[in-house]
């Protein structure tokens, strides 16, 4: 199998929906009971109800909900309409199907003959409805299929794709000899969910050695772009040492497709030490090529060049390219919460 490319929203799922039935819930309980804030108890417990309600909207017309406060039991009954028709539903639909049209946008979509649905909110009949709606008008139609447990499919595919990596391999990274892989039927060639490259610092100008305002940092400078298939080697990529004073040189590499570097997954900090002297109109070459095995594992292969180009060091670095847990800072924790809140304005589990 062979992923040709990955699209996806993060700040797109199946508590979005929940969010809005339970938003449905708490206003349904004030208009028709008088409840106030305090009625309602732990907002997470009212989320699981909501979530709970968006299972029984797929099959029922109406789900009736009972909650208890301090003056006894109250009910009401949510319908499928009124999720259905809820602004913020229609929202999060369109967002849904966007997101897929990117997807098909990346390949050849007159090749595209079915859509695979998967996760549990898959089985909202609006999002399928919808999904129908849009993608049966095409010059070539993409059918639209529901597998019988939905909500398992992404469990069960990365446990075939873990099934198929390869452990305990020491020889070169493109090409593994005598290691074990628990499913030798299953070949799967992926891509890069996201462009992978340094923070660094670019000037256009011809006075930039005079003037340091002129140099624009922070930029993401992309080596390996998103979706690129691997095993993959990079081209041979050149850095030039700014501070001419430091025999260190620090690259902070990120995981993303922002133009900007601090906007994307911060994933280390790449040190190239013992640089050379050099004269001041001299700039010290710092070579970088990036080897990626077929599990996704990197190695970055160093060289640094003296002013004749000719390599005086040399070393190699393993990284991992995924976004693990942490890795983003504080800073940028409260800038994704703060748009999702913007997109989301009634969402209050942020």
């Amino acid at each position: 199998m062979t992923v040709l490319g990955t699209e996806g929203n993060s700040t797109l799922g199946g508590i979005e929906f929940d969010d809005v039935i339970k938003d449905i819930i708490r206003e349904k309980f004030r208009t028709e009971h008088g409840w106030k804030d305090e009625d309602f108890g732990i907002e997470l417990k009212l989320l699981k109800i909501a979530e709970r309600v968006k299972h029984a909207l797929t099959e029922n017309e109406a789900e009736e909900v009972m909650l208890k406060n301090k003056a006894g039991f109250y009910s009401v009954t949510v319908t499928r309409r009124e999720f259905e028709t809820h602004p913020r539903t229609l929202q999060l639909i369109d967002f849904a199907i966007e997101t897929a049209k990117r997807a098909i946008r990346q390949m050849a979509s007159g090749n595209v003959r079915m859509m695979l649905m998967v996760g549990g909110t898959s089985q909202l009949p609006i999002l399928q409805r919808r999904l129908r709606e849009e993608f049966s008008n095409l010059s070539q139609e993409i059918k639209i299929e529901l597998p019988q447990e939905p909500q398992l499919m992404v469990a069960l595919g990365a446990a075939i794709v873990a099934g198929t990596y390869e452990f305990g391999c020491e020889s070169d990274p493109i090409v593994c000899d005598g290691t074990i892989n628990d499913l030798d039927d299953v070949i799967i060639r992926d891509v890069l969910p996201l462009s992978l490259g340094f923070s660094i610092c670019d000037c256009s100008s011809k006075n930039c050695d005079n003037d340091d305002k002129l140099w624009e940092c922070d930029l993401m400078n992309v080596i390996v772009p998103k979706n690129t298939p691997y095993p993959f080697k990079s081209a041979p990529i050149f850095y030039c040492q700014k501070d001419r004073e430091s025999s260190i040189v620090k690259l902070k590499l990120y995981e993303g497709d922002d133009r900007l570097a601090t906007q994307n997954y911060f994933l280390g900090v790449l040190e190239v030490s013992d640089l050379p002297p050099r004269p001041s109109n001299v700039c010290n070459s710092i070579q970088v090529q990036f080897v990626i095995d077929k599990n996704g594992i990197a190695d970055i292969n160093v060289t640094i060049n003296d002013e004749n180009q000719i390599a005086i060091n040399q070393f190699r670095k393993q990284v991992s390219i995924e976004t693990k847990d942490g890795s983003l800072t504080s800073e940028q924790i409260a800038r994704q919460k703060r748009e999702m809140k913007s997109w989301f304005p009634h969402t209050s589990v942020f």
